[in-house]
Formats: structure tokens, sequence, C-alpha cells
């Protein structure tokens, strides 16, 4: 008595390898917007392309009523509202 293969077995056997194409790559939001904002000279948040900067002064203590020290930084407003503190310079 011969044992019968199942068509599932010998399906790949005979048809030949083909290569499909890819999906294409999700375009998010993020994508978009980068694409909408034009080069230019302004500075920009790396994150999230935002153009609202905040001057922020780390450190800084008050000596006769005026300020004195600390270190200075400029922080992106838009990630520093959704608790981010994005450093751009």
């Amino acid at each position: 008595m011969t044992r019968r293969r199942s068509k599932a077995y010998s399906f790949g056997v005979n048809t030949p390898f083909k290569v499909i194409d890819g999906t294409p790559e999700p375009e998010g939001p993020l994508k978009r917007m980068k694409a909408s904002v034009p080069d230019t000279p302004i500075v920009r948040c790396p994150r999230c392309t935002g153009l609202a900067m905040l001057e922020v002064k780390l450190g800084m203590t008050w000596r006769n009523g005026k300020p004195a020290g600390g270190q200075k930084q400029i922080v992106c407003a838009t990630c520093l509202a959704r608790g981010e503190h994005v450093v751009i310079a």
C-alpha cells in the first residue's frame, strides 16, 4: 500500500519564486509636518519641528537684586508644554 501525499506538500516544488513589491513606508503626521515647513535658517526643534522657543536660565541666583550666574539654554516651548525638556542650543 502506497502512501498518498497531500497537495500542500508538493505545492512549492514546481512553482517559481516570485518577488513582489513591498508596502510603501507609512506617512505619519510628523513626516508631513517636516515636509510642509521650508528649510530656512530659523531655529527649529528637531523632535517636533516647532518654531516657538524659550530662553531658560538654570541655577541662577539673585545678588543685590540682580540675577547672577546660571546656565542659559534655549528650549522648545511645544515640547516643554508636553512635559519634555528638549534643549536646542
